[in-house]
């Protein structure tokens, strides 16, 4: 299963067995997996190869256990999404949609916008939701601002310049990202991070369509809050997905953590 997200910003995907130089080339790449001891990682390629991305999208969400979910990891899903303003009847079939499916995506940053990879990623897990599921998206805010994932910008493609005045574009920007950090926080952490002046000021720079879909910031609030929940309005727009929780993994740990500590009886 190959999967392009390219320059023109269609998703596009194949069966590499109908295409011979591509399963030539995914031949290759096991092959050479086994030769440097990766079996696992080879094994699951040639698993998986072969079936479509619905087939393989479907099959994430088949898993099931009988095994209770720790409490502590429940009241730290509730706490985050309480955070972030969850309505609670939300939050509530969210979390018993993840007792069902047990499936959460943690391979995002976080960040206001993504990148093509991490949307493609994203794309891809979620073409085979149930019609009943909720898909929960726990992102990493444990990076610093400098990360390559850039979680302090607005990312685009090149077709998307027109969401910003002139003046931003001939600012000196990247062509396919807008920088809403000052370069004094590239070392600031992401979590617990706050929105800056500029971040406002940026904002108020940005035209139609996308700063209709944005909230407007509020200087000194929560940025994790802010780029999780307009990441989740941008994303279940383009993904097609009606249900849809994208928010802080690293507050879920930290409420967990604390919880399971403060117990003598923990196994931790």
């Amino acid at each position: 299963m190959f999967v392009d997200f390219g320059d023109t910003a269609f998703f596009r995907y194949t069966d590499p067995m109908q295409k011979p130089e591509l399963a030539e080339k995914i031949g290759s790449l096991v092959a050479e997996l086994h030769e440097i001891g990766k079996q696992s990682l080879a094994m699951d390629i040639e698993k998986h190869a072969s079936k479509t991305v619905l087939e393989y999208s479907q099959e994430l969400w088949q898993y099931r256990s009988d095994v209770e979910i720790e409490p502590a990891l429940i009241a730290g899903l509730t706490k985050e999404f309480e955070r972030i303003g969850i309505r609670s009847e939300n939050a509530t079939r969210a979390i018993e949609s993840f007792r069902t499916y047990r499936t959460i995506q943690t391979a995002p940053h976080l960040g206001l916008t993504e990148s093509a990879r991490m949307l493609t990623v994203n794309w891809l897990s979620s073409r085979g939701l149930p019609d009943d599921a909720y898909y929960l998206v726990g992102m990493f805010s444990g990076v610093p601002f400098s990360n390559l994932t850039r979680p302090g910008a607005i990312n685009w493609g090149v077709r998307s310049r027109n969401n910003v005045t002139d003046e931003l574009q001939e600012s000196g920007e990247s062509d396919n990202r807008l920088s809403l950090f000052p370069s004094t926080m590239q070392d600031a952490l992401v979590y617990q991070s706050t929105i800056p002046q500029k971040f406002c000021e940026r904002y108020s720079k940005l035209t139609s369509p996308l700063r209709d879909v944005l909230e407007i910031p509020i200087e000194g609030e929560s940025y994790t809050r802010y780029a999780t929940r307009n990441c989740a309005t941008i994303e279940k727009t383009i993904l097609n997905v009606s249900h849809a929780v994208y928010f802080d993994i690293n507050e879920v740990i930290k409420t967990y953590l604390e919880t399971v500590l403060a117990d003598e009886n923990h196994l931790i």
